[in-house]
C-alpha cells in the first residue's frame, strides 16, 4: 500500500515537472539591440549554435519581472544557472553597446511560443 502511494507521488512529481518545463524554452543567442518604449523593453536577438549565428534576427518582448543575471555553467550537467544580478538590467552598459557586429552573448529563457523573455543570462564575462 505504501509502495503504491510513493510510486504515485513520484509519477505526479515527474508529470508536473514536465508540464512546467514544457512552458518555456532556453537557447543561446546574441542580443544585437535593446529598445525601450513606454517602460517596455524589446530585445533584438539572433540565435547562436556552436558560437556562430544561426538564422535571421528577430525581436522578443521582455516581461516586467525578467531576470537579468550573469550565467554560470555547471560543467558536469552542462546546464546554465543564474548568478549575480546585472546592475541596471537591460540598461546596463553591456547591452547599450550591443550591435549586429558586436552581439552580447546570452542564454535566453522564453515562453513556449518564443514571444516573451523571462530570463536573460550573460554567458561571456560582460558586466
Amino acid at each position: 500500500m505504501v509502495r503504491k502511494l510513493v510510486a504515485a507521488a513520484v509519477v505526479m512529481t515527474v508529470a508536473i515537472g514536465f508540464a512546467y518545463a514544457a512552458g518555456t524554452i532556453e537557447y543561446g543567442a546574441g542580443i544585437t539591440g535593446v529598445t525601450e518604449k513606454d517602460g517596455k523593453f524589446t530585445v533584438s536577438v539572433q540565435k547562436v549554435k556552436k558560437g556562430k549565428a544561426d538564422g535571421d534576427e528577430f525581436k522578443l518582448e521582455v516581461t516586467k519581472d525578467c531576470k537579468v543575471a550573469k550565467g554560470n555553467l555547471d560543467k558536469d550537467t552542462k546546464k546554465w544557472s543564474a548568478g549575480d544580478e546585472v546592475k541596471g538590467g537591460l540598461k546596463a552598459d553591456a547591452f547599450a553597446k550591443a550591435s549586429k557586429e558586436n552581439p552580447v552573448a546570452v542564454r535566453i529563457t522564453a515562453d513556449a511560443d518564443n514571444k516573451t523573455v523571462s530570463q536573460i543570462l550573460l554567458t561571456k564575462g560582460k558586466k
